[in-house]
């Protein structure tokens, strides 16, 4: 078989993981096909474990979809990046149904011998696909998110949000009730406009602890005002506060952020308030 007949014999293949195409595994798999996949832990051997595999997965996400976003071939190898669509209605890797959506990828690698797929070998964003099914976020996990979260945050890079905070994200802020934030594009246009009023601010978490999904913080914030903010017009003047933050992550995402600081301190530091006496002694 030609390089481009074995792509498109792995591109009919890969559609055995969607629902009602069993009938590909008698056509194109041989009978003693091996099939490789890291939450496997074991080598799966012949055609018929691999139906069966495959019906537990259409029982798992009975809607699933799956596209082949990109090929290349050598020899009798072809590989496939492939994403996969569903929702979660039955048990998947242990988990009981929740119903929510899913979407994940991975590469695979098939082997061919005659027209015939003798070997699946893939990898897959197991991880990735647990966290949306549910399993909790570890300590370790939600403290990368907190530190993952600061860097985005003070190198404007917005776009990595994404990767870090749920759409469907909360900020609970006291210090600022003029700011009702509710969303992850909601959130990205508040760190806007902060940054037309303080451009150089950053904010260093000097603590980090985690509970589970659960972490708290303790840092300081650090600015220099540009821009109008609020009623009080720029000042050119710079301001360190301590600040706290509660985060909670969800399905690997931050999904809630609880955050204080001190704004009599920040006013009276930018010269908009006249500073406290200090007390006597």
């Amino acid at each position: 078989m030609s390089v481009n007949e074995n792509k498109v014999i792995a591109r009919r293949f890969i559609q055995v993981w969607g629902p009602g195409n069993l009938g590909l595994v008698d056509e194109l798999a041989a009978p003693d096909i091996t099939v490789i996949y890291p939450v496997l832990r074991e080598p799966l051997r012949g055609a018929a474990a691999f139906k069966q595999l495959l019906a537990h997965f259409h029982a798992a996400c009975p809607d699933v979809e799956i596209s082949a976003d990109e090929q290349i071939a050598e020899g009798d190898s072809v590989v496939t990046r492939w994403r996969v669509n569903g929702t979660h209605r039955g048990e998947l890797l242990g988990i009981s149904p929740t119903g929510r959506s899913l979407a994940w990828t991975g590469i695979t690698i098939h082997r061919l011998v005659g027209g015939m797929v003798v070997e699946e070998r893939g990898e897959e964003d197991a991880l990735g696909l647990m966290r949306q099914i549910g399993v909790p976020t570890s300590s370790e996990e939600t403290k990368l998110l907190v530190r993952r979260l600061e860097e985005a945050v003070n190198t404007r890079r917005l776009d990595v949000l994404d990767e870090l905070v749920s759409p469907d994200f909360v900020r609970h802020c006291q210090a600022t009730p003029q700011f009702d934030v509710r969303s992850l594009e909601q959130f990205k246009e508040f760190l806007r406009q902060d940054a037309t009023v303080f451009p150089d601010n950053t904010t260093s978490f000097t603590h980090v602890l985690a509970e589970g999904d659960v972490a708290a913080a303790w840092g300081t914030y650090e600015a220099t005002q540009a821009g109008q903010m609020g009623p009080f017009p720029p000042s050119g003047k710079r301001v360190r506060v301590d600040l706290g933050a509660l985060l909670r992550a969800e399905n690997g995402k931050i999904a809630e952020l609880w955050i204080t600081w001190d704004n009599m301190a920040v006013l009276t530091q930018l010269g908009h308030l006249p500073a406290v006496p200090a007390a006597a002694a």
